[in-house]
């Protein structure tokens, strides 16, 4: 619901000189913002990466990113721990635990790594949240206003997008 609403109210957002943090639909318009890399820098510097990429193979990608830029490819991340996640809260009073227990956490980093207490917050605090998902309708309209874009995207980067617009 609130994206949709959003979603409706985001040119006058635009007119109004708000924040361009809160511009969900241009954000969404990837050529445009690309191309203009692709016009003042050679093809070789740049190097395009999807959130689809990082998904399916985190570590390939990661290995990729390092060798594109000419550091150490053998550093491996763990990427198990989800960071930034989003969503709303299954059970707020767990929620409103986790996000005030800095005491709890003080108490316990001398006797926990800090890795293992990162791995308990993140994964506490990112069961308990439920992903909102888009409506079929909301999705159909982003598809059709982004149509173009992602063809135009897909031909810049040289990489099949016919999955984007899928209903």
């Amino acid at each position: 619901f609130f994206f949709a609403l959003h979603l409706e109210q985001e040119q006058k957002r635009i007119e109004s000189g708000a924040a361009p943090t809160l511009f969900y639909q241009y954000k969404g318009f990837y050529y445009r913002h690309i191309k203009n890399y692709f016009q003042m820098f050679n093809k070789e510097q740049i190097k395009i990466y999807l959130y689809d990429d990082f998904q399916n193979h985190p570590q390939e990608m990661i290995k990729s990113i390092c060798e594109f830029l000419n550091v150490d490819s053998s550093f491996v991340p763990d990427t198990n721990i989800k960071y930034q996640a989003t969503g709303f809260p299954k059970n707020t009073s767990l929620q409103t635990l986790i996000n005030v227990s800095k005491p709890i956490r003080e108490t316990l980093r001398p006797w926990v790594p800090e890795k293992l207490r990162d791995y308990l917050y993140f994964s506490v605090q990112n069961n308990n949240l439920n992903k909102p998902q888009i409506s079929p309708e909301i999705r159909r309209k982003l598809i059709d206003i982004y149509r173009e874009d992602i063809l135009n995207l897909q031909e810049l980067i040289q990489r099949d997008l016919s999955h984007w617009l899928e209903y």
